[in-house]
């Protein structure tokens, strides 16, 4: 059924325009919400994305800056959580997530460099099992002070695997510097999508 805006009127039309425009939107609105009622009573809870309870963890870089060597891959030791709702992120030993549900997770990472030279090229990594999976990439054309590198890929991780998969948030840097600390600045947010 097309629909005249009220401010349209043919040539004769009478000003019933608004009337009959606000009788046709509220049997729209009608029909919209008995097809929203009629959809949710075909499916159920499980079929729509929740958070409640999902895995998913915020680490960050936190006391001191962390010394990255040149040329050298270097875990980056994420020794605090903004949150861990499964306790899924070890802050103290590994600065690893190990998943507890299979899945597909949503992962996120980033590093603040401090003081990269000249033509330095700094990476910011995501590792799954000891090997990279994702790289974000930084040449630096002239010197700054700071710099940021952030890296993001969608994978499928199961706690169940041989061996059980994990992941890590690594850097490089082709001259020493420091991955800075900060819960802004160097970080891996990890969410489980479905």
């Amino acid at each position: 059924m097309a629909i005249n805006h009220p401010t349209t009127k043919a040539p004769g039309e009478e000003v019933h325009a608004v009337a009959d425009w606000n009788a046709a939107h509220i049997a729209d609105t009608a029909l919209v919400t008995n097809l929203n009622a009629d959809f949710l009573d075909n499916h159920h809870a499980s079929d729509f994305i929740t958070f409640t309870g999902a895995s998913r963890i915020r680490a960050y870089r936190n006391t001191t800056n962390q010394s990255i060597g040149a040329g050298a891959w270097t875990k980056i030791q994420l020794n605090a959580e903004s949150y861990d709702n499964l306790g899924e992120y070890d802050p103290v030993t590994n600065f690893r997530f190990t998943p507890a549900k299979a899945g597909y997770y949503l992962i996120t990472g980033q590093i603040m460099w401090a003081v990269p030279g000249d033509m330095d090229v700094v990476y910011t990594s995501i590792y799954m099992n000891g090997v990279e999976i994702a790289r974000g990439t930084l040449i630096v054309a002239r010197n700054y002070s700071d710099v940021s590198v952030n890296v993001s890929t969608i994978v499928y991780l199961d706690p169940d695997a041989a061996p059980a998969n994990y992941i890590e948030l690594y850097g490089f840097s082709s001259s020493a510097c420091n991955a800075y600390l900060g819960s802004a600045w160097t970080y891996l947010c990890i969410h489980k999508l479905s």
